[in-house]
């Protein structure tokens, strides 16, 4: 038997779904020491949880090795003191990940829920995590899997450009596309592709090692704007947009070095207003804004952050 199909039926030994486009590159792995052959129990995770929770993390019960996280080939997982209690994460341990030297770009990992998601659910709910990484401009990629299929893609920048420091990330799943359910699994690819799209390089070391904790699928709020890091600027900072191009929606992320009156706006090359993404007194730290550009044509438009008598503008395009 070839090692292509020695490990494609591995993975349908041991009972767990690997997605379709990449299912014969996929090497199960438990937490910390990998699975091999050895018989293990799943274990099965709420809605919301950190790891400093109570579970049997790697630990044996009745012979049975006790498995929570599974990881693609690539990438090497391990529950780890903190090694950086300030700022927004004081839990005791975290989820360490490392995108390990010549594994596959889409290294990553997955972890099944004990309640599985409805679509209806899907639509009315949002993912947030808080993540350290050793470098900025970093992209984690969120997808979700049931029985026989998966979801598309949200790509999301770690807000602000943050280096060395906890910040909390946020997926919004209706922007998901998802037609069936249930979806039982939570799939996250850490440095998987740049701002463009493109697919990243595998790479060990340091730069390549990133801490996750406090993995929280949560009913979305009514409100567009969200808090998604308690760190603070020294001064106003206005993101890059993303994705952009874009069609339809849009994501823009700002911080604040100190509460404001805070506008963003959006106008199109003749300098006429088309959109108001937000209009009130914002607390200091980092937002984000979500931008429907369902009833615009296709092209260049500018959106303009005023914070007091601060004003930053940039760029985006849309393209239908």
């Amino acid at each position: 038997m070839s090692k292509k199909n020695t490990t494609a039926l591995k993975c349908l030994l041991i009972g767990l779904l690997c997605p379709l486009y990449m299912f014969s590159n996929v090497a199960a792995q438990e937490l910390p020491p990998p699975v091999g052959e050895e018989e293990f129990d799943l274990i099965l995770f709420p809605r919301s949880f950190n790891m400093d929770d109570d579970f049997p993390w790697g630990e044996e019960v009745d012979g049975k090795k006790q498995v929570t996280f599974m990881a693609f080939e690539g990438a090497a997982l391990e529950r780890i003191e903190n090694p950086d209690k300030s700022g927004l994460n004081e839990t005791d341990f975290v989820l360490q990940y490392e995108r390990t030297a010549g594994g596959q770009p889409w290294a990553g990992f997955w972890y099944d829920l004990v309640e599985p998601m409805d679509m209806d659910e899907v639509h009315e709910s949002v993912y947030r995590l808080k993540v350290w990484s050793p470098k900025e401009d970093v992209m984690i990629t969120l997808k979700l899997e049931g029985p026989g299929f998966n979801s598309g893609d949200i790509h999301i920048p770690i807000p602000g450009g943050a280096k060395e420091e906890w910040v909390q990330v946020e997926w919004d799943l209706k922007e998901l596309d998802v037609d069936e359910a249930p979806y039982e699994k939570i799939v996250l690819f850490v440095d998987f592709v740049d701002a463009d799209g493109a697919l990243l390089t595998p790479g060990g070391g340091p730069d390549h090692t990133f801490f996750l904790d406090d993995f929280s699928l949560v009913k979305a709020d009514d409100t567009s704007s969200e808090l998604v890091g308690a760190d603070i600027p020294e001064s106003l900072q206005l993101s890059q947009n993303y994705p952009n191009p874009f069609n339809p929606t849009t994501r823009i992320d700002f911080a604040l070095p100190e509460a404001a009156q805070v506008t963003l706006e959006v106008y199109n090359m003749l300098g006429q207003q088309v959109a108001t993404l937000e209009n009130g007194h914002l607390s200091a730290g980092q937002h984000s804004v979500s931008f429907d550009a369902s009833d615009l044509s296709s092209g260049i438009y500018l959106y303009r952050l005023q914070a007091g008598d601060q004003v930053l503008t940039r760029s985006l395009t849309l393209v239908k």
